[in-house]
């Protein structure tokens, strides 16, 4: 037999039929119904509140469940990475015992078969199901990335450099993306991501293996799309990582989450992607020093090289039209546009925070560009939560000036990097206007000032319904604004008494 016909008989393995009737049947759990599910590498068998996941004996050389030992040692793998998210889902590995009359969850012996019990969640929750169903709002995008910060933050660090992993990636993608979908996907463009990839990574070595050194190649989830992730509540979970590969799990933090924001994007939720970008970036606080935001210039690569995973598995699925889809989401995300800064400037309520959240997602290839808010940069500086309120001597002139310098060092860092920004401040002294102007000039980008106005009442009744903001602005802030003498005004104004929807539409 060939090595060919070897790989696709041990790719078809599978369990014992009599174990697989003794887990289908209502008996075995008591009389329950029971659904099952059968994917490529598991069976799993849904009874109640209960899930039971079995490993078939596959091996697809990337993925090896061939012997009894290893498919318990990845049980046991999958078990206590997923209890890192999901503590109360993930439950136990049990054995499965061979009887007399045929099988059971409790014998002597040694077992037979190993199962992975976890609880039910309702799958109306998932965020792919949410994202079908229209209902995924933005809030419950930036609590998913506040949640894979927080995840990333704890995760063990590894030692590997930065792009041999990259490397492996990409020489799969190339080959798997012919194999599967070279009769239909159009050669010259699998050629142009395969080159355009090539060039990129090449362009980016120095950035990843510094990345790899500075500890942000960890132990990841590994598998962070839509369907891995479900919402309990105001929470975020993650669940099912990978669990067979060390290669596919110990990766760069931003390939780790790129996989979420890409797939925000294929569906064409921009908005929530560039929600969960900023989010993410605030959490995690990658923007504490300005150096670690240049690796937001390896995105493209990375977002590319999670689309063109799921082309090919698209294809594989004989899903001609999805696996077009993303080998187009592939090759668009290497072709950035020219990266511009924005500022913002504005009194307290004159809403330039929601206008930023409806600019910055189209200012920029999805996920946008970055938002870098004085409120929260000024909290971060002082080493509290985003919505705890800072004591008067936070706001002094030279505090102030110092929350304009960092916030400028890290726009030059995420424009070096390639990455619209998006300058959330009051800019009410001129200097602080110019600076802005001067940074855009300085890194040869295009700029675009805006200055939000409304009228008092407007700005005191929108600062007296914030609940659980970022800003620590209250009526006494707004009064000595509006006493303030803000100076000749060369940017854009823009009238926001109306809502902010209308004020996205005047610009």
């Amino acid at each position: 037999m060939s090595p060919a016909a070897n790989a696709k008989a041990a790719a078809r393995a599978d369990l014992d039929p009599a174990l697989l009737a003794f887990l289908h049947h209502p008996a075995t759990h008591g009389g329950a119904p029971v659904q099952h599910i059968e994917t490529h590498g598991a069976h799993v068998f849904l009874v109640g509140a209960r899930a039971l996941k079995l490993k078939k004996p596959v091996d697809f050389g990337y993925m090896d469940f061939s012997t009894l030992e290893k498919r318990k040692a990845c049980l046991d793998n999958e078990l206590m990475r997923n209890r890192r998210t999901a503590p109360d889902i993930y439950r136990a590995v049990v054995p499965i015992y061979r009887t007399p009359t045929g099988f059971s969850f409790a014998g002597e012996g040694p077992a037979v078969e190993y199962a992975l019990d976890m609880a039910r969640f309702d799958d109306a929750c998932v965020l792919a199901r949410l994202a079908e169903n229209d209902a995924l709002t933005p809030i419950a995008a930036e609590a998913a990335a506040r949640m894979i910060a927080d995840v990333h933050r704890r995760a063990p660090l590894v030692a590997r450099d930065g792009i041999s992993g990259v490397e492996f990636v990409l020489q799969s993608n190339a080959r798997l993306l012919r194999q599967e979908g070279g009769s239909f996907l159009d050669p010259g463009a699998l050629n142009a991501l395969e080159t355009t990839s090539r060039a990129e990574l090449a362009r980016l070595t120095p950035l990843l293996n510094a990345r790899a050194r500075a500890g942000l190649i960890r132990q990841c989830h590994g598998d962070l799309h839509l369907g891995n992730l479900f919402a309990r509540g105001d929470e975020v979970i993650a669940f099912d990582c990978i669990e067979f590969n060390d290669a596919m799990t110990e990766i760069d933090l931003y390939y780790d989450v790129g996989f979420f924001w890409m797939d925000l994007t294929a569906r064409g939720l921009v908005d929530h992607a560039n929600r969960a970008l900023n989010a993410y970036l605030e959490q995690i606080a990658e923007g504490a020093d300005a150096q670690a935001l240049d690796g937001l210039a390896a995105l493209p690569l990375f977002i590319s090289m999670r689309a063109a995973v799921r082309a090919h598995v698209s294809a594989a699925q004989g899903r001609a039209m999805a696996a077009q889809q993303y080998l187009d989401l592939a090759l668009a995300a290497l072709a950035p546009p020219t990266p511009r800064l924005v500022a913002l400037g504005g009194l307290s309520g004159s809403g330039k925070s929601p206008f930023a959240r409806r600019i910055a997602p189209r200012l920029d290839r999805s996920p946008g560009a970055v938002i870098l808010r004085s409120d929260a940069l000024r909290k971060r500086l002082w080493g509290v939560a985003p919505t705890q309120i800072l004591p008067a001597e936070a706001y002094r002139p030279d505090e102030s000036a110092r929350v304009y310098e960092v916030m400028s060092a890290h726009a030059r860092a995420a424009l070096r990097a390639g990455r619209s920004v998006v300058l959330d401040a009051a800019h009410l002294r001129l200097p602080e206007r110019q600076a802005a102007a001067q940074l855009a000039e300085e890194m040869g980008v295009p700029f675009t000032g805006i200055w939000l106005e409304a009228a008092p009442a407007v700005l005191a009744d929108r600062i007296a319904a914030r609940r659980g903001d970022v800003s620590d602005a209250d009526l006494a802030v707004l009064s000595q604004q509006l006493s303030f003498d803000i100076g000749p005004i060369h940017w854009g104004r823009l009238s926001s008494d109306a809502a902010i929807e209308g004020l996205f539409a005047q610009n």
